[in-house]
């Protein structure tokens, strides 16, 4: 029986799912003010995030259970019995 299989989506989803949370703590844009000399150059807003980092962030935490439930998915742990 091999867990190398399974250890290695867990990790994986876990590394997502820790970006995604942190993409979910970042704002979606930052204004950027830029004072040359005194003189006001540029005072515009960028977006700090692309389009996908948007739609797969996380912004309100799962329960135990959704978050067991996507780490411990049972495709994942089919590896188990196939090698």
């Amino acid at each position: 029986m091999k867990v190398t299989g399974p250890q290695m989506v867990l990790t994986m989803k876990l590394t997502t799912f820790a970006k995604n949370v942190f993409d979910g703590r970042r704002k979606a844009e930052v204004r950027v003010v830029l004072y040359v000399s005194g003189q006001l150059l540029k005072n515009s807003r960028i977006q700090e995030l692309d389009k996908w980092q948007l739609s797969k962030r996380i912004t309100k935490y799962p329960s135990v259970l959704e978050f067991l439930g996507y780490s411990y998915v049972a495709q994942s742990l089919f590896f188990i019995y196939t090698s």
